[in-house]
């Protein structure tokens, strides 16, 4: 995404330190939303929203209505000493050995849903949790059951969207996911936030919702 972003709009990281909206606004849509699937900023307009109609701050309204109610005290998107160490690979030389290095720094005021947040295994569990249990934990709410229910519906309506699906997946996805033969299973679609399986080879039960994160955070 940040080498779309400084190819199209030549304004570099929508992420880094001070940031702003404004530069995500200045990326152009491309596609058009509603295309194809592309995996792009829908996650950053929608922390927009979520500002825009709770008029909070993203990190004041995680705090306030995810982790505070789930008793989560070390999720942030602000960066504490307590920060670990990440491997990072050189874009120009994708088979060399990955750099172990502090995360880069992002903005300090305008944080975005699909970049930046930090917490322990332990806590990032809890929203796990929650989510199996219908967007409740230990007697806290977080999502109403309608709206986890959403989250285990396809979202691609097209055949081209999914075949766009399936070339990202291919790219990007933990091999752990994959048959023995390096692809993706045909029945893997896309959802409000993750790949949605049907029951298949890959030992995925009907209705299994996945992703694969940066740190190798497989769910």
């Amino acid at each position: 995404m940040i080498r779309v972003g400084e190819k199209l709009a030549g304004k570099g990281d929508v992420y880094a330190s001070g940031s702003s909206a404004q530069r995500l606004f200045e990326v152009p849509f491309f596609p058009q939303p509603g295309e194809v699937f592309c995996y792009g900023y829908g996650l950053d307009y929608l922390s927009l929203i979520v500002e825009r109609l709770s008029g909070l701050p993203l990190e004041q309204y995680f705090q306030m209505h995810i982790f505070r109610p789930l008793g989560i005290t070390d999720m942030s998107f602000m960066s504490t000493p307590k920060q670990m160490l990440m491997a990072y690979e050189d874009p120009a030389a994708p088979h060399t050995p990955y750099a172990i290095r502090a995360n880069d720094t992002l903005s300090e005021t305008q944080h975005f849903g699909s970049a930046g947040l930090k917490g322990s295994p332990r806590s990032y569990l809890k929203i796990v949790r929650a989510i199996l249990r219908g967007g409740e934990l230990d007697g806290q709410r977080i999502l109403k059951r309608e709206t986890v229910d959403l989250m285990f519906k396809e979202q691609l309506t097209t055949d081209e969207q999914r075949q766009a699906f399936q070339r990202m997946a291919a790219i990007n996805f933990d091999p752990s996911i994959r048959k023995a033969n390096g692809n993706v299973d045909p029945a893997t679609t896309h959802e409000h936030g993750g790949g949605l399986h049907a029951e298949s080879p890959t030992g995925k039960a009907l209705g299994t919702l996945s992703w694969s994160g940066l740190a190798n955070t497989y769910w």
